[in-house]
């Protein structure tokens, strides 16, 4: 019974830390599937000849992302700098939200389109989440159901610092 745990917990902590450790290499995973919700603005013009020339002025320093949004933006948004407000993903249409979680922040993006015309997006805050609740709960309870078996987790000693610290909720880098 002691093994079984000690698999599970160590599939657990693999499957739980797989994204972050893509993401740390560059691998095939998104590197920003830890962002959970952004807040963004937005230009929307009709035609990407239009977004491409605002971007440039704003790029020379021409004109700012906000002012370029109150003077050229079709959207209701455009008085407000342009402002949406915070959204998580799915929220928008697919090739806006992907653009949106993939931008640095204060990065302005290049032209997206999509069925209501050209935008030209620019995120000002990025929320991560610590990670999923799933593996969260499910590790605390491998741990905890194995708390009396010391050897249980040191299987795989690499992991074993990971894992608990992921079950206790800490939130800093052990290495």
């Amino acid at each position: 019974m002691k093994k079984i745990i000690a698999i599970f917990v160590m599939f657990l902590t693999m499957l739980c830390t797989l994204p972050e450790a893509n993401a740390k290499r560059g691998d095939f995973l998104n590197p920003n599937l830890h962002i959970t919700e952004v807040r963004a603005s937005h230009i929307l013009v009709k035609k990407r000849k239009d977004a491409v020339a605002i971007k440039k002025d704003i790029e020379k320093g021409d004109i700012t992302f906000e002012d370029a949004a109150r003077q050229y933006s079709l959207c209701p948004s455009g008085q407000y700098g342009g402002d949406l407000g915070y959204f998580t993903r799915g929220k928008m249409e697919q090739l806006f939200s992907d653009t949106a979680f993939d931008l640095k922040i204060g990065k302005v993006s290049d032209p997206v389109g999509t069925k209501f015309g050209w935008h030209l997006i620019k995120v000002s805050v990025s929320v991560s989440g610590q990670r999923s609740w799933l593996c969260s709960a499910l590790l605390r309870l491998a741990i905890n159901a194995n708390a009396s078996a010391s050897n249980a987790v040191t299987v795989v000693p690499p992991f074993q610092r990971r894992a608990l610290a992921i079950a206790r909720g800490s939130a800093r880098r052990l290495h």
